[in-house]
């Protein structure tokens, strides 16, 4: 090759299910190859369609494998031969010039939301919200495990001897099972301090799981007796300042 490598380009498209992206890199170099994206474009039957560039020498022989949490049926046509996995997006490189040795690195491409938070609604009562969101079509349900409540020396885990209870939240049936799920528990004495709780996403290719800590759940205003008491000395002083009225008939 007179000293230069002579190199073979291809431009993989992939036409998927709707998606939304996080930012990582726009090009890698894995071993003798690269691999760069170019651009996505949203179409109006809710797919998208990614385009990638892919340079390899000629004497490689090799063969590259792109990866998410879609699933191989979120993938509905391509331009070229792929290979499919399920992690995050990942690429890799591999082919029987190099055998001993497969190039992986993360590159821009199509991802999943998901989030978890956990917060006290006040009110008559309080309660403790956990609220999940996926828009992973594949997620049928989440599961919600709460461990607690723990004082205010100790600190919160997932200890299973503290599991306090669970519950599992169904997505919506509809042909896309994504999107918010919430379970709000009533505060009372018992639940009084921190506490920590998981969410489950179950289903599909990708599960996953996170957690939240709520720290110092306050005393429900309708039993604390420190409360009802102060409220009940202002309304006497209110009374004795107005004075009263007496009304005969």
């Amino acid at each position: 090759m007179n000293g230069r490598q002579l190199k073979e380009a291809s431009t993989l498209s992939l036409l998927l299910l709707m998606f939304t992206a996080t930012p990582t890199v726009s090009a890698v170099s894995l071993g003798p190859c690269e691999i760069v994206f170019l651009n996505r474009t949203y179409n109006n039957d809710g797919t998208s369609t990614w385009y990638y560039n892919v340079t390899f020498p000629a004497w490689s022989n090799c063969h590259w494998v792109i990866a998410w949490c879609g699933g191989v049926e979120s993938i509905k046509g391509a331009s070229h031969p792929y290979y499919y996995n399920f992690v995050d997006v990942v690429v890799a490189v591999a082919g029987p010039s190099f055998p001993y040795t497969t190039y992986s690195g993360k590159i821009f491409g199509p991802v999943f939301t998901y989030t978890f938070d956990l917060s006290v609604i006040t009110g008559n009562p309080n309660k403790m919200r956990a609220s999940a969101y996926t828009d992973c079509p594949t997620v049928t349900s989440v599961t919600f495990s709460w461990y607690g409540p723990f004082g205010p020396l100790e600190t919160p885990t997932d200890d299973p001897n503290e599991l306090d209870h669970t519950t599992t939240i169904p997505a919506p049936g509809n042909e896309m099972p994504s999107g918010t799920y919430v379970e709000e528990v009533t505060v009372t004495d018992a639940l009084i301090g921190s506490w920590y709780v998981k969410a489950e996403f179950q289903g599909g290719y990708h599960t996953k799981t996170l957690y939240d800590t709520l720290e110092d759940v306050p005393v429900p205003w309708f039993t604390s007796m420190p409360l009802v008491l102060l409220v009940t000395v202002a309304f006497l002083a209110f009374l004795r300042r107005r004075g009263s009225t007496i009304f005969r008939v």
